[in-house]
């Protein structure tokens, strides 16, 4: 044992881990937009995600059962309800889609309010009515009406 050392390598593959980006499905955007996350704690997103991720290896009986028992948890946490026609793979891959959505936007300092009850987010252009000045609002046309065609570039 004089004289010698020993090397310890570890075999396998160095594969890079990449992050995987999930989107919201077109028809769950109002949905989605429209959530409230605040009582989604990180447990639960993590396991939301893993289940995501790890779908694809598991039995049919078995990606059907924790997906309805996730579905289920994240339900009672979060408002409004989704509709109840998505399927629940799409309900939790819109979820994790706009939880990471919100907080890059908080990372890169342009976080947006969301929609309280009964509001819809982004907020909606106001409705032209015909001439008449809105209610609360300037004229249609006029200097102040800056969704106006009629209204001079700046």
């Amino acid at each position: 044992m004089a004289g010698t050392f020993v090397l310890n390598e570890r075999a396998g593959s160095h594969r890079a881990t990449a992050a995987r980006d999930f989107t919201v499905p077109y028809e769950l955007q109002p949905w989605a937009t429209a959530l409230d996350l605040s009582r989604l704690d990180d447990q639960l997103a993590l396991a939301v995600r893993q289940f995501v991720v790890r779908a694809h290896e598991m039995t049919p009986a078995a990606q059907v059962a924790l997906g309805e028992q996730l579905r289920a948890a994240v339900l009672a946490v979060i408002a409004p309800a989704p509709p109840s026609w998505a399927p629940t793979p799409a309900v939790l891959v819109a979820l994790l889609a706009e939880r990471r959505r919100r907080g890059e936007a908080l990372l890169a300092g342009r976080a947006r309010p969301t929609a309280g009850p009964g509001q819809v987010w982004p907020p909606q252009p106001p409705v032209w009515t015909g001439g008449r000045a809105a209610p609360g609002g300037p004229a249609p046309g006029s200097p102040g009406d800056a969704g106006s065609p009629f209204t001079p570039p700046s």
